[in-house]
């Protein structure tokens, strides 16, 4: 077992830990929905998106001879993992899958992205939110 695997295990065995049964059978299903379909969106719009982009650099290669590398399964994986849990999680998946070190350093930085962006995003919506239903009410 080496570190990165140790460090991903206690994650999420630290979350499991701290949850309340009697929370989860109350909001759990409502929850797990929520994240079910934001997951599926998810891996289809990036799945769809690797694909049409892989897709693209074949037919560029067979046209203009380009050589590019097309988008691997572990790049997907990391990049959804960074996309949906974030840069801790993403970097201690990339170093479990046996990512080389700049792997490891892009799931992070981007997760660090996603994080401002995210955030960004969800206080202006809820400014905006906020505003449109005061003058509602």
């Amino acid at each position: 077992l080496d570190f990165s695997n140790f460090c991903f295990t206690f994650l999420y065995a630290s979350i499991g830990a701290s949850a309340s049964i009697q929370d989860t059978m109350r909001h759990g299903s409502a929850a797990f929905l929520f994240a079910l379909v934001a997951l599926i969106v998810h891996a289809t719009i990036i799945g769809l998106f690797s694909s049409q982009y892989n897709r693209l650099l074949q037919f560029l290669d067979d046209k203009l001879k380009l050589q590019a590398k097309p988008i691997q399964l572990e790049d997907i994986l990391v990049a959804s993992n960074s996309n949906i849990g974030g840069p801790a999680t993403a970097a201690a998946f990339a170093g479990s899958i046996g990512g080389n070190r700049s792997l490891v350093v892009a799931a992070t930085l981007w997760g660090i992205v996603g994080y401002a962006i995210g955030t960004t995003v969800g206080v202006t919506l809820s400014a905006s939110l906020l505003k449109l239903y005061a003058i509602t009410v």
